[in-house]
């Protein structure tokens, strides 16, 4: 068999872990794969080692994740930028009980090896075809950048930064043996202040969280917002967030231990979560997302926002090997299939709106 068509593992050079530090990672390390026929990018894990003591009451595990002040790709424009722990929040939701925090820290512990890895899902779990979204090394490599700010402060109960502490970025490539034009994922995090806004998609909504940000410890509890409003999601007045819980646990098959979302004290909402068997189709296509919390917001309450948006006309010419975007988009319209469920169907006969978001094939 070929590993590369099941996925194969590639590291960047470790860094050091510093407080406050901004570090961008090289995607140099990704060259390897461009031997592929089509190599893609499925998977990307954030990995922290080092030994840690708790000394003022227990490190926790669930707080690991603020290790991580931000998360930032970008390579026409930004597709991923968020806090580690929103990408914890959004690791729960794509891989339930597979999701895994480190062990907690006893008080006083010393010396205590520490491995971290937050995964971030490309490739989302809850999808009919996950390999509709995959990245093409291309992005990574003409122009692409990966940055990492650390927090200023560790999480609360650890010990200062060590010696040994080390960041380093995995990522997983498939081959997936011929080109095609891949859905393009915005992952995006954002600042809750108002009691009622107006958030910015532009593309077909797949998911909305409600979650914060804090620099202590946990999250804030957003039990006290048993109830919302939003025109863009049509529910009714006063609707009650216990209903959007309970559509989240029927689509979810497993769910961890620490599920932010259904915590005593919730650290998130799932407002709109995906289903296990979501198709593009089914999401909302929208300009923006309206949010009436019916409340003052919570405290450094943040959005996270899963939204499918237009590719990139410059990238799909590079990726394709055309010389620009006019002969690129011909060929697309000329050549090009919206990949469907059992059918392909003409791009030429296609929504135009619909087949900038949606996978495409040429033959």
């Amino acid at each position: 068999m070929n590993p590369e068509l099941r996925g194969v593992h590639l590291r960047s050079n470790p860094e050091i872990y510093q407080l406050g530090a901004a570090i961008t990672i090289k995607p140099d390390y990704l060259a390897q794969a461009r031997g592929m026929d089509a190599p893609e990018v499925t998977h990307m894990i954030v990995r922290f080692s080092g030994t840690v003591g708790g000394i003022t009451g227990n490190a926790l595990g669930r707080d690991a994740a603020k290790l991580f002040e931000n998360i930032r790709f970008r390579d026409a424009d930004d597709v991923l930028n968020a806090s580690g722990a929103g990408l914890r929040v959004l690791e729960q939701v794509e891989y339930g009980g597979k999701q895994v925090d480190p062990g907690d820290v006893a008080s006083g512990s010393t010396n205590t090896t520490y491995v971290y890895q937050l995964r971030m899902p490309i490739q989302p779990w809850r999808a009919v075809r996950a390999r509709d979204f995959g990245i093409p090394v291309s992005n990574f490599l003409d122009g692409g950048e990966f940055t990492i700010q650390t927090a200023s402060a560790v999480p609360t109960g650890w010990a200062a930064v060590q010696a040994d502490w080390r960041l380093q970025l995995f990522t997983v490539v498939k081959d997936g043996r011929k080109k095609e034009l891949k859905s393009r994922r915005r992952i995006k995090e954002e600042a809750v202040t108002q009691q009622e806004y107006d958030y910015q998609v532009n593309g077909f909504l797949r998911g909305v969280y409600l979650t914060s940000k804090l620099t202590t410890t946990g999250y804030t509890t957003l039990a006290p917002y048993s109830t919302l409003n939003s025109r863009t999601a049509k529910w009714p007045a006063s609707f009650q967030t216990a209903l959007l819980l309970d559509e989240y646990r029927r689509e979810g098959t497993t769910f961890g231990t620490n599920d932010e979302f259904l915590l005593a004290a919730p650290g998130a909402i799932p407002l709109i979560a995906p289903y296990d068997d979501q198709r593009s189709g089914r999401m909302i296509d929208t300009k923006s997302f309206h949010l009436d919390l019916l409340q003052a917001a919570p405290a450094s309450g943040r959005l996270i926002t899963d939204v499918l948006i237009d590719r990139n006309a410059t990238q799909t010419a590079q990726q394709l090997g055309y010389d620009g975007p006019g002969p690129a988009g011909a060929a697309v319209k000329g050549m090009g299939k919206v990949k469907g469920g059992r059918d392909n169907y003409p791009v030429k006969a296609f929504n135009g709106e619909l087949a900038r978001k949606l996978p495409i094939t040429l033959k």
